[in-house]
């Protein structure tokens, strides 16, 4: 899932404070890119967050590519792991959520 830059971090923050299982995240010129197993958030139904299709190339990084630092402006805020799972995209959907609601003024993004 491609989020917005501010709202991406912001996703993040929320994730963490979650305790929840956070995979590979990654920092581009684009935004922020959260991988979820393929085919979960097909309906990814808030505002500005877009689903990176199958067979759309993702260019990431070495691992120890971590922000600030960056590689061809790319950079992993969470750094793929050797066990480390993927985001849940339900639970991605809800921080997303969160984020909307607390860098957007307090609207409401809850289904």
């Amino acid at each position: 899932m491609r989020l917005p830059r501010t709202e991406g971090w912001e996703t993040v923050r929320q994730l963490q404070c979650l305790r929840t299982v956070l995979g590979p995240v990654l920092h581009t010129r684009y935004g922020v890119d959260v991988l979820v197993p393929t085919g979960t958030a097909t309906v990814f139904d808030l505002p500005d967050a877009a689903v990176i299709g199958a067979g759309e190339t993702l260019e990431v990084p070495h691992p120890s590519v971590i922000a600030p630092h960056t590689c061809h402006a790319r950079s992993w805020i969470v750094p793929p792991r050797d066990l480390g799972g993927l985001t849940d995209s339900a639970d991605l959907y809800g921080a997303y959520a969160a984020a909307l609601a607390s860098v957007r003024g307090g609207r409401r993004y809850l289904p």
